[in-house]
């Protein structure tokens, strides 16, 4: 269980780094005019987190998923991509669909190379 409880995004850069840190590319994705608004915070691609990678939207424990966030995930799963919302909460990290409803909770203080894998067996099926 994880009883680092520090803003999402230390959180967020933390886990992010773990990852880069056995060979992950982990895209942070910011806003343009250009892009256009809801994007998800970040693409995360390694071999562990299955073929395509995943779409992230990083929240805190009480954060909110907005309208335009929730819009944009539910878009990327219509075109195929794996997206979700990975809450920090005291357990971990809770993967959740674009409506909130809970895939899994994941503990943070195991070894990445799991955790990564849990986001992979836990976001292919269909949620």
């Amino acid at each position: 269980m994880s009883t680092r409880m520090a803003t999402e995004s230390k959180e967020t850069r933390a886990l992010c780094k773990r990852m880069r840190d056995v060979g992950a590319v982990t895209l942070s994705i910011v806003g343009s005019v250009e892009q256009g608004a809801g994007w998800p915070d970040r693409y995360l691609s390694h071999p562990l987190l299955g073929p395509g990678g995943i779409w992230m939207e990083f929240k805190s424990c009480t954060g909110r998923v907005k309208r335009i966030q929730r819009e944009r995930l539910e878009h990327l799963r219509r075109t195929g991509a794996r997206a979700c919302v990975g809450r920090f909460v005291p357990e971990g990290l809770r993967l959740e669909t674009p409506d909130g409803s809970m895939i899994v909770d994941l503990d943070l203080d195991q070894p990445i190379r799991l955790i990564m894998k849990g986001i992979y067996d836990s976001t292919c099926r269909k949620a």
